[in-house]
């Protein structure tokens, strides 16, 4: 049995609440039905959100509903490329581990991002007159073979006397930090931006970096440089290591930058 009930207006029989139909009822809203709700307010459960499946990852053509400040707050949506673009994602976080010699920190670099920004903090090496060095390495875990890498930095030296020299390597590391001295106190900090590290194509890949480290005799070191390859190996990690000790403390943290082509 069916029936229709035409009315003008619903009101509640008392008070100034009312409910329609029981429990697991369903109501259907036939196609081209418009419910007019400008000037009233709408409140939905929480599981209209909640209740739905959760992804991970965001397409460029994904929407997100907004409010449109330009055209009196009414509802429209935006997709996810059009939303600002040029933020940090972190794709590593490593605590260093006291007395490893080295520590590999593999899957920094992916194929969702081209460019990476690298900030290590407070690195302290465990003797004096070592080189505090980044190897990237292959998803086995390998690094590259000697006379890789060209590179240039300028290493200001000296007890505060702001000397300083230029140096050229190819090797099959990249130095960062030269002559370091060990103990309290002494420590390197810095970043780096890498360029490109899972190209396949041409090979080429590129780095720049700046890094402060107190040393011995309290005096500051600066070093700033950069260099690249042309190799066809994807990099995706990195080995932080020394030219012949170990490492007693230090933070190093991978982002990701989105959108950086």
């Amino acid at each position: 049995m069916s029936s229709e009930i035409k009315a003008d207006k619903w009101s509640p029989a008392s008070g100034t609440s009312a409910t329609i139909g029981d429990s697991g009822d369903t109501y259907t809203v036939p196609s081209g039905v418009t419910l007019n709700t400008s000037s009233a307010t709408l409140t939905l459960p929480s599981s209209v959100v909640t209740g739905q499946t959760a992804i991970t990852s965001l397409a460029d053509t994904d929407k997100f509903l907004v409010s449109d400040a330009s055209d009196s707050g009414n509802l429209k949506y935006v997709e996810k490329q059009y939303l600002p673009s040029g933020a940090l994602v972190q794709t590593a976080h490593y605590v260093w581990n006291s007395g490893d010699t080295t520590a590999t920190i593999q899957n920094c670099f992916n194929s969702t991002y081209r460019n990476y920004f690298i900030v290590f903090t407070r690195f302290q090496l465990g003797s004096n007159d070592e080189e505090f060095q980044f190897k990237p390495v292959n998803s086995s875990g390998n690094s590259e073979s000697a006379n890789t890498y060209t590179a240039q930095s300028r290493n200001y030296t000296g007890s505060g006397t702001g000397t300083a020299e230029w140096n050229g390597s190819n090797d099959n590391n990249i130095t960062l930090m030269k002559n370091q001295s060990s103990g309290a106190g002494k420590f390197i900090s810095g970043h780096m931006y890498f360029f490109d590290p899972m190209n396949t194509t041409d090979g080429i890949k590129g780095y720049t970096w700046m890094a402060r480290a107190r040393k011995e005799g309290g005096y500051t070191g600066l070093v700033y440089g950069g260099g690249g390859n042309a190799t066809t190996t994807a990099y995706t990690g990195i080995k932080i290591t020394t030219s012949n000790g170990t490492i007693t403390n230090g933070l190093f943290t991978v982002y990701g930058i989105v959108n950086g082509t």
